[in-house]
């Protein structure tokens, strides 16, 4: 118990040995240790205490002793912080789902830069937000004579759209606004003309 007062009394519970066997006190504690006194806290009393007590190792060789129980603890949130890192390292995905018009949907996933936001996911179902992005890029249509414009002008018109979905670059947030409205042919209708960086997309509402 002395031992593990002193040590928790040092920063990360940790003090090199020769600390701990020059402290006055402990020492006193260690003389007094029944069957028989203990001359001083070394590895072989160390192993046998192993469950509250780690000897730590430098490169230089030099020994440390510290409580077992904040070693493993400090282990845990080092793997924590690294297993935080490896998760914001990796691309998130949006999904859009789109019916096929058979038992399972089709899933499209793109990956987007890492945000702190959750991931949404649009569904054909009134509980999602997909409705509501329905109406919006209708009415946005039917605000010009032609109920038609390019997938840059309705991303224009909606602007809150492409930052909700993640979407950043231009070519981007256009793959996922027609990929997201393709989803509801009887609502509205993609046309697509060129290829690669070239192709353009025309949106209408039927």
């Amino acid at each position: 118990d002395a031992l593990c007062d002193f040590l928790q009394s040092k920063e990360g519970c940790v003090a090199h040995i020769n600390e701990v066997n020059n402290d006055r006190f402990l020492r006193q504690v260690m003389a007094a240790q029944l069957p028989k006194p203990v001359s001083a806290v070394n590895k072989a009393w160390l192993k046998v205490h192993e469950s509250l007590f780690t000897l730590l190792r430098t490169q230089d060789n030099e020994m440390y002793v510290a409580l077992t129980k904040a070693v493993e603890e400090q282990k845990a949130a080092r793997k924590l912080k690294a297993a935080k890192e490896d998760l914001h390292k990796q691309p998130a995905y949006r999904q859009v789902i789109q019916d096929a018009g058979g038992d399972e949907p089709l899933v499209y996933e793109y990956p987007v830069k890492a945000r702190g936001d959750s991931i949404e996911t649009f569904k054909a179902s009134p509980s999602s937000a997909a409705p509501q992005w329905q109406e919006t890029f209708k009415g946005a249509l039917e605000q010009v004579m032609q109920r038609c414009l390019s997938a840059q002008e309705l991303l224009a018109a909606v602007p809150l759209f492409a930052p909700a979905m993640g979407a950043k670059r231009p070519r981007e947030q256009q793959e996922c606004l027609v990929m997201f409205l393709e989803a509801w042919p009887n609502i509205f209708r993609v046309e697509k003309r060129g290829t690669g960086a070239e192709r353009t997309y025309t949106i209408s509402a039927r």
